[in-house]
């Protein structure tokens, strides 16, 4: 069951932070651990379209830059939303699989509309 907050906080994604995040040329990596998280909980439609375009982009933007053997450039203010245990920080190289592996097990899943 939806709540009132949670109607509201869709709505607001949905009417004023995604279409605003949709301007720049690429998405901020550090956004993948909300995006992952939105994508567990929300089931309004509307919000899991801009997450899976999100997503998306992460992907392609991550593609398009070409990552170094190390990983990335580290970005410690992502260990606050992820749960993934690295010294130094967690890159875009930790992240990206993540993102696959989601995806990926979010397709094979048959109870999917």
């Amino acid at each position: 069951m939806v709540t009132r907050f949670q109607r509201s906080s869709q709505r607001q994604l949905v009417q004023h932070v995604f279409p605003k995040l949709a301007v720049y040329n690429s998405v901020d990596p550090s956004l993948a651990p909300s995006l992952l998280m939105l994508n567990q909980q929300c089931e309004d439609k509307s919000v899991l379209r801009y997450v899976y375009y999100y997503l998306a982009r992460i992907l392609s933007d991550t593609g398009s830059q070409g990552l170094s053997s190390g990983g990335g450039i580290p970005t410690p203010n992502w260990d606050a939303l992820a749960d993934i245990d690295a010294v130094g920080g967690v890159t875009r190289a930790d992240v990206v699989p993540r993102i696959i592996e989601q995806l990926s097990a979010e397709a094979t899943n048959a109870d999917v509309e």
